[in-house]
């Protein structure tokens, strides 16, 4: 009994945090199970159970914590309405579309930011100048897709899961602050491309992140990309973390990266592959057998 009620609490969390789109499934599936329960004081109690259950959903999607339909900033008008949402855009279920211009509120733009949590659709940010605001989500924990063009830094530091993310380089000049991703466990694509008006993507280079100005680029959780090629492009200060990238279970999963620009590249668990570095000073790979191009601008190899 008890780890059926576990099952039902870990199954609701893991829903809730992908959007809500699969607890219905969850409780239709475990009411099924009712039937195959041996004493009848234990369907009665998982009944019961999946009946509170079901009452704090309705609840839950009935509350001022649930926003239905697309989200769009755009102008100083629909940033009020957002920001008279408070809490109901903890969980967004659509798209966020978010357009910052000069004459909006930087303050009040970045505490509707703050309140997003989880949005089952995309969220596309696009700053309409280089001198926008620019805004950070660091409470944004799962979402389907990532697209966003800013400058000083673009900042996910909660963000466990995204099918793609777009980094866009309109103001990749301009992008001098942290590229920040240190939570992330799951990603099918990075790309860097110019996002232009209508979200229509210019240039697009897949499995490229290219910010030659940015402080830090982290993706400090990231054990696995799934293409298995990563170009980055910063500077020999830019501090890059990729530190939980790995080669899993013995598999041939080999890397090809090409690293230029880093204050340091250290991936102990990558072991093979190939890898080339230019402008990277320090260099630790203490059990990489596979190829190494070492350009200018390496200063330690290990």
């Amino acid at each position: 009994m008890q780890s059926i009620q576990s099952t039902l609490g870990d199954s609701i969390s893991a829903s809730l945090a992908a959007g809500l789109s699969s607890i219905n499934a969850v409780i239709a599936d475990l009411q099924a199970q009712v039937d195959s329960i041996a004493s009848s004081e234990q369907a009665d109690t998982i009944s019961s159970t999946l009946g509170d259950v079901q009452d704090t959903l309705d609840e839950l999607l009935a509350s001022n914590n649930v926003f239905s339909g697309d989200l769009t900033i755009n102008s100083v008008p629909t940033l009020e309405f957002a920001s008279n949402l408070g809490d109901k855009v903890n969980i967004v279920n659509g798209n966020v579309f978010i357009e910052q211009n000069a004459d909006m509120d930087p303050a009040v733009l970045q505490e509707v930011c703050d309140r997003l949590m989880t949005i089952t659709g995309n969220i596309n940010v696009r700053a309409q100048t280089s001198s926008a605001p620019a805004v950070q989500f660091p409470n944004l924990t799962g979402v389907t897709n990532v697209v966003i063009a800013q400058a000083g830094s673009i900042s996910f530091p909660a963000l466990v899961s995204s099918s793609k993310i777009v980094l866009g380089d309109n103001y990749s000049s301009r992008v001098d602050g942290a590229i920040d991703f240190s939570a992330l466990t799951r990603v099918n694509s990075i790309s860097t491309a110019t996002v232009n008006v209508g979200w229509a993507l210019a240039s697009e280079a897949l499995n490229r992140i290219s910010f030659s100005k940015a402080s830090d680029i982290n993706f400090a959780a990231l054990p696995y990309y799934s293409p298995r090629t990563l170009n980055i492009i910063g500077d020999k200060d830019t501090v890059l973390n990729l530190s939980a990238l790995e080669n899993k279970d013995g598999n041939a999963r080999d890397y090809t990266l090409n690293i230029d620009g880093a204050a340091e590249l250290n991936v102990p668990g990558v072991l093979d592959g190939s890898i080339t570095v230019t402008d990277v000073v320090n260099v630790i790979l203490p059990e990489y057998v596979g190829k190494i191009t070492v350009n200018s601008g390496v200063e330690v190899l290990t």
